[in-house]
């Protein structure tokens, strides 16, 4: 890419150019320093599991009840990660700011819906007196035979 920006800047071909990537001219430097730390940092880690082996060769949870655990238990904390992140973006999808709402007309309903003003919808309501009106069957036009059930009841 940057040698691609030089030629166009200095209006040269890209053959012109010898450049050397900079992998070419670190790759040595970095297996050196690979390599020490593999020598150095492994060899406490490698120990670890030979001991971990020899222990566990002759126990079954060891050998196989331990890594199930440690799977179940770890999957279940990386997806709970997973679900996190996955209900704050739908959050975040259908937060809009209210200049948007404005202008692309959406009303959202100003008041909140509480128990108390329930409550007072239910006792306004009659409870007493009321008919069971069946559905539709699929072949039947739904609004016909309500209305019929309708008439009916009020009769």
């Amino acid at each position: 890419m940057l040698v691609l920006y030089l030629s166009l800047k200095l209006q040269v071909s890209v053959r012109d150019i010898s450049w050397t990537p900079p992998c070419c001219i670190l790759q040595p430097m970095l297996v050196s320093m690979l390599r020490s730390w593999k020598s150095k940092m492994s060899a406490p880690i490698v120990n670890m599991f030979r001991k971990y082996r020899d222990v566990a060769a002759n126990s079954k949870f060891l050998r196989f009840g331990l890594p199930m655990l440690l799977l179940i238990v770890g999957g279940s904390f990386g997806l709970k990660e997973f679900a996190v992140l996955r209900y704050e973006s739908q959050y975040m999808k259908r937060k809009i700011d209210p200049e948007t709402e404005e202008r692309l007309g959406i009303k959202k309903k100003k008041g909140k819906v509480t128990l108390e003003g329930e409550y007072e919808k239910l006792v306004e309501s009659d409870l007493d007196n009321w008919a069971n009106i069946r559905g539709p069957r699929p072949w039947e036009d739904s609004k016909e035979v309500q209305d019929e059930q309708r008439n009916q009841a009020k009769t």
